[in-house]
């Protein structure tokens, strides 16, 4: 029996409803690691619909208005609308449209099958013509359910988005199928070994894009980078604090037995310093602690 979180298609529609509803804390129980962490970043409370956006969403679109004048229990999500996109080794995605009509938006995931399928398909290259957008109607703007693999059989919401020039503009880097989308994530890997997102770009529209390129940002460490340095700064730095810490706790005033050793500070002697560095040359000798 397929659960709802195996099925994206079951679990938009439960996010869907359960935001038209206001149940935000169910929604939050659905969502991925990162929308939890950005509940807890703004301070772990939802309190109006504003707060629910501002949670789900992290670009400025008319999302919002696309949520609030869709009803999926009186227009169901599209069956088979759901495409899938590997952005890289750990992360798949899967879209669910909302707010357009059911045969606009299998129109485009059959466009998208039809050009993943064709021969001259270069590598995560899956483009809906602007000629079926401007025939099936899908021009117009709609709104994405962007879900996130959190494990095998396990789908968790990620975002919403508007797509402001409509489905079929979306759905370009996007595949009907996650083997599909593996497959052409594996090619775009080859042909550029370092980073297969930046292959992808291409075949993205301008908020995909811009959405690619932030997060791309964060990978500023090369992937060949030595960590020996690192390790030799960690190791001189245990050791500086190991040994300034065992001088403390052989401090003329640090008291260890009360029966053996009560008074340690009775042994400094005139011509004989405490300090762990003498620069002055004042002093003949350091003092060295013979018992605790």
């Amino acid at each position: 029996m397929t659960t709802t979180f195996a099925d994206p298609l079951r679990l938009a529609t439960v996010c869907l409803s359960l935001l038209r509803d206001e149940a935000y804390d169910a929604v939050l129980g659905l969502s991925s690691e990162f929308v939890k962490d950005r509940y807890m970043l703004y301070g772990g409370r939802i309190a109006s619909p504003a707060d629910a956006l501002r949670l789900l969403t992290w670009q400025q679109d008319r999302v919002q208005s696309v949520l609030e004048s869709t009803d999926v229990a009186l227009e169901p999500l599209a069956p088979g609308s759901a495409l899938y996109r590997v952005w890289d080794e750990e992360t798949v995605q899967a879209a669910v449209p909302f707010g357009l009509p059911a045969a606009e938006a299998l129109a485009v995931v059959r466009a998208a099958a039809a050009a993943a399928a064709a021969p001259s398909a270069g590598p995560g290259d899956v483009i809906v013509a602007d000629s079926l957008a401007a025939k099936q109607g899908t021009g117009g703007a709609c709104g994405v359910v962007v879900l996130l693999l959190h494990s095998p059989g396990r789908w968790v919401l990620h975002n919403l988005v508007e797509a402001p020039h409509g489905w079929a503009t979306f759905a370009r880097g996007w595949f009907p199928d996650i083997s599909q989308a593996r497959a052409a994530f594996a090619r775009a890997s080859a042909a550029a070994p370092s980073s297969a997102a930046p292959a992808l770009l291409g075949s993205m529209g301008d908020d995909d894009r811009e959405d690619a390129e932030y997060w791309n940002s964060y990978n500023v460490v090369g992937e060949n980078t030595p960590v020996y340095p690192l390790f030799g700064i960690m190791a001189f730095a245990m050791g500086g604090a190991t040994f300034f810490l065992t001088h403390l706790a052989r401090h003329p005033e640090v008291v260890w037995s009360r029966r053996n050793n009560p008074q340690p500070y009775q042994s400094v002697k005139q011509n004989e310093t405490t300090k762990l560095y003498n620069p002055n040359g004042t002093f003949e000798r350091t003092w060295s602690r013979n018992a605790l």
